[in-house]
């Protein structure tokens, strides 16, 4: 069967959400209360274009930008796989819940940049294999986070001068959407968002207009997480009852 992502990276991810979990929930309790919640993306889009130019300021001179302007491109237009795990982690009102969802896509980025002083633009493009969207809450509602910018891989970065994703990130330029935790058990949730931002970050100013629409159905609690999940409990609560 084919893979829905890379091994190493899907595995990577999974990891730091389940240790960061672990980590919450031990932190607040000898023993702490797990539950999983699992879900298939049946479908996604997404597009992401970023028009910028230097903001004519000190840092766009600074940063030597200045007469730079462009437009970034990111996006795909199905998915040819995803799914997703949300762990909920502590007891009662106090319960945190953190998670993400795979896409494994047939991405691209595209950039055309024009420089101060004419002549050809700079343009690439760039495939991308997947794409993450992060999960963060409590049992009551889950924020959804596109393109956070802590993480990696940057979908805007190309050898054009142009802002990164963590620029559009800290500009807060992207939307957050809100869903209630309880929904990712229906058979059929849809979350979509269409925005048009402007932003300031750094030596460049512009626009971002982003577009993003996902349709989920529950599904059962993937095996091998759960195996590694308890584990990694029962491990959590030995050790702390021996401290």
């Amino acid at each position: 069967m084919r893979p829905t992502l890379p091994g190493v990276i899907r595995g990577v991810v999974a990891s730091v959400v389940l240790l960061g979990a672990l980590a919450t929930a031990g932190a607040a309790s000898a023993a702490p209360s797990l539950d999983i919640l699992a879900f298939t993306v049946r479908s996604a889009s997404m597009s992401e274009v970023v028009s910028f130019q230097g903001d004519g300021g000190p840092a766009c001179a600074q940063a030597g930008v200045c007469g730079y302007n462009g437009t970034i491109s990111y996006g795909f237009g199905a998915i040819r796989d995803g799914d997703g795990t949300v762990l909920l982690t502590g007891s009662g009102t106090r319960r945190r819940a953190t998670g993400f969802a795979n896409l494994d896509i047939g991405g691209l980025t595209s950039v055309s940049v024009n420089g101060p002083g004419g002549g050809s633009p700079c343009t690439e493009k760039v495939l991308h294999r997947f794409d993450f969207v992060y999960m963060t809450g409590n049992a009551r509602q889950l924020k959804l986070q596109f393109h956070p910018a802590v993480t990696v891989p940057d979908f805007l970065e190309t050898y054009c001068t142009a802002p990164s994703d963590a620029d559009i990130g800290f500009a807060g330029a992207l939307p957050t959407l809100t869903i209630k935790t309880r929904d990712l058990n229906k058979r059929r949730l849809t979350v979509s968002s269409s925005t048009v931002k402007p932003f300031h970050t750094g030596p460049f100013t512009g626009t971002v207009a982003f577009n993003v629409n996902m349709v989920l159905s529950r599904a059962k609690s993937p095996g091998d997480l759960l195996d590694v999940t308890l584990t990694e409990a029962a491990r959590s609560a030995r050790a702390a009852a021996h401290r």
